[in-house]
């Protein structure tokens, strides 16, 4: 096996899935207007995005909204990969799934059973190793935050 297929096997684990989960929705509800958490299925979208390079790399600080991230892709003529986001969510839902059961269990996130939204909590110890990965990843999250989803 490839150097760069063992650190794949070892990194894209639902481990690393709560975690990415966890500053997606803290980005969330700091960018949504009343605080709200996100509606769940808002993370099987995120973390399909976010587990894949391709589908990752647009987003950052300097679009203002989801409109501009789709429009990335029509730029690059890669419109192909925006539409294969269904597919990719259908083939990740049991990470997606795995991914919210232990950020549940380790205290990341807490459910909204009767509003169907997870919540994050703040972690009081701070994090050192493996911070680089989550500092796009809360940059999605305005863009969720504006969808009136409710």
């Amino acid at each position: 096996m490839s150097s760069l297929a063992q650190e794949v096997k070892i990194w894209n684990t639902p481990v690393l899935g709560a975690y990415l989960l966890w500053r997606f929705t803290c980005g969330h509800c700091a960018h949504h207007p009343q605080g709200d958490g996100p509606v769940v299925l808002l993370h099987f979208l995120a973390a399909a995005i976010l587990t894949s390079p391709p589908l990752c790399d647009p987003i950052n600080n300097h679009r203002a909204n989801l409109q501009s991230y789709v429009r990335s892709f029509d730029e690059k003529g890669s419109t192909d990969l925006l539409m294969g986001i269904q597919k990719r969510v259908e083939l990740r839902r049991h990470y997606t799934l795995d991914a919210i059961d232990i950020a549940i269990a380790n205290g990341l996130l807490v459910w909204d059973i009767p509003r169907a939204r997870l919540y994050s909590r703040k972690v009081t110890q701070k994090l050192s190793r493996g911070c680089a990965l989550g500092r796009n990843r809360t940059c999605i999250s305005p863009f969720a935050g504006e969808c009136p989803i409710h």
